[in-house]
């Protein structure tokens, strides 16, 4: 739902200013605020005079989440000053909160097609916490391509989590991540069932956070 001072062509003017944007980089890329999964870190990461300026005249905005439920995007209070120079410019700290934010719905779409069966047992609504939550570890030990997130993701599943204190999995956490001369996904390929049995499937052990919706 969203209310604006605003007639539907004017307001549709406005927002389309921000179909485009540049990174930090200078590369213009298309910014799909839309998609309710971007807004609310779009909305989060902007500075107070760009979300000003993106929400200008709009009264109040909700929308319906990832999880079926409807917030309300914070709204920066009107100003008089002059709009944001088109296309609007991101800076480092923002790009990298965008991209970030991107990365579990970027997995959770690779994980659907390895193990399919198994993800469709996962309610979402503790699946996307879930990978989140681990991706933060896996990019902690210097995985940051999406293939190795994935591996990594997969032994998490199968092991809820618990992988991580199999005394063959230790030393690879030990030692830091440039000093690897194993690629990451043959050292998950050689390694023993006792890792991958070291904890119950996620998809038996999941449950869903209180007052979410599955």
């Amino acid at each position: 739902m969203l209310d604006a001072a605003l007639p539907l062509k004017q307001l549709a003017d406005q927002l389309g200013q921000f179909h485009l944007v540049q990174m930090p980089n200078r590369r213009l890329m298309v910014m799909r605020w839309y998609d309710t999964r971007i807004l609310p870190t779009w909305v989060e990461v902007l500075h107070d005079e760009q979300r000003a300026c993106f929400t200008r005249h709009i009264t109040a905005w909700s929308y319906f989440d990832r999880y079926g439920e409807q917030p309300s995007l914070p709204l920066s209070p009107a100003t008089d000053q002059a709009p944001v120079v088109q296309p609007l410019t991101l800076d480092p700290a923002q790009g990298a909160a965008l991209f970030a934010a991107s990365e579990p719905d970027a997995v959770i779409v690779q994980l659907r097609k390895v193990i399919p069966q198994e993800i469709k047992r996962v309610p979402y609504a503790a699946l996307y916490p879930f990978v989140s939550e681990q991706l933060l570890a896996a990019r902690q030990h210097g995985l940051s391509e999406l293939d190795d997130q994935t591996h990594y993701m997969l032994l998490a599943l199968y092991t809820s989590g618990q992988f991580v204190d199999h005394p063959v999995v230790t030393p690879r956490w030990a030692t830091p991540a440039p000093l690897h001369s194993q690629p990451f996904a043959d050292w998950v390929a050689a390694l023993p069932d006792s890792v991958w049995e070291a904890g119950e499937p996620f998809w038996v052990t999941a449950h869903i956070p209180a007052g979410a919706q599955a």
